[in-house]
């Protein structure tokens, strides 16, 4: 467990739980797992949902201040950031903040080991201090464990606006974030190339980031699949080809190969199977032709 994150978790679970509350703050760890429970709910108009962004709003606004002079907070703003940051910096799971009856709210910390492909991957990045960017990292870790992302799942996780998000998977996906050695004989210099690229065949590809379906590039495919963690796979053929085609209104056999870096003909049977599954239908009576896609059923 990263001591940070877990001091971060305590210390906001003393500076903004209700001190007019007779309740405990109560701290569980038991194993790999690291909890804090507060008395009182979430104020200000923060909530799980904008936690990350949200413009600090503690409670007791005099004894944050108190705390962060005595340097046992940090400065007001940056523990749920800083919290999220040194999980995901060892390839653990997001920071769980939620609201619970009471009201409650709940930090839950999932430790263990550091996967060691993710750190690869993070010491891969140029510059190095794309590793530290809590934007990346969130991204990263989102697209590694679903296969893919898109504008509207990817704001949500980062918290922010279209903009916002547009400028973070634009960075992403058209600037060289990843060094990677060339394969053959003699040296070369490393190749620098974007961390993210299109999915083929998506036909909002062209357009801005926002709106494209993209997917981790070859060399982070390439970095993660060395001694990879379970966290950083993504889900099984089918799985990952229903929840696209779901999210994004069809899918063609281009772009199931793409996702699955596959053939064609091998992504295409997928499709044929999830057909006869009930789970697609095809998009078009004739089934031939250049464009043909499915649609969900």
């Amino acid at each position: 467990m990263p001591d940070l994150a877990a001091r971060e978790a305590l210390v906001n679970g003393i500076t903004h739980r209700d001190w007019l509350s007779p309740a405990a703050t109560e701290v569980e760890h038991v194993g790999d797992r690291f909890a804090v429970t507060s008395p009182g709910g979430f104020v200000g108009g923060v909530s799980p949902e904008n936690i990350i962004t949200h413009p600090s709003a503690p409670r007791y606004p005099r004894l944050a201040q108190a705390l962060a002079m005595l340097r046992v907070a940090e400065r007001q703003g940056i523990g749920v950031d800083r919290m999220h940051r040194e999980m995901l910096r060892l390839g653990l799971a997001a920071p769980v903040i939620e609201e619970l009856p009471g009201p409650l709210v709940r930090t839950t910390l999932l430790g263990g080991p550091p996967a060691r492909s993710w750190l690869l991957l993070l010491r891969s990045l140029d510059p190095p201090s794309a590793a530290d960017d809590l934007d990346f990292l969130l991204i990263l870790d989102l697209t590694a464990r679903r296969g893919w992302v898109s504008g509207d799942t990817a704001s949500r996780v980062l918290q922010r606006s279209r903009e916002e998000t547009n400028d973070v998977l634009d960075r992403l996906a058209a600037q060289d974030h990843v060094r990677a050695l060339p394969v053959g004989p003699g040296w070369r210099p490393p190749l620098h190339l974007p961390a993210l690229m299109p999915v083929d065949g998506d036909p909002r590809t062209g357009r801005d980031a926002y709106e494209a379906a993209c997917q981790l590039s070859g060399p982070t495919r390439h970095v993660l699949d060395i001694n990879g963690s379970r966290r950083h796979q993504p889900p099984p053929p089918a799985e990952l080809l229903t929840d696209y085609a779901r999210q994004r209104g069809r899918i063609s056999s281009t772009e199931a190969a793409s996702l699955l870096d596959r053939s064609v003909n091998s992504a295409r049977t997928l499709l044929d199977d999830l057909e006869r599954d009930g789970v697609l239908r095809p998009g078009r009576e004739q089934r031939r032709g250049r464009g043909f896609f499915y649609v969900p059923a």
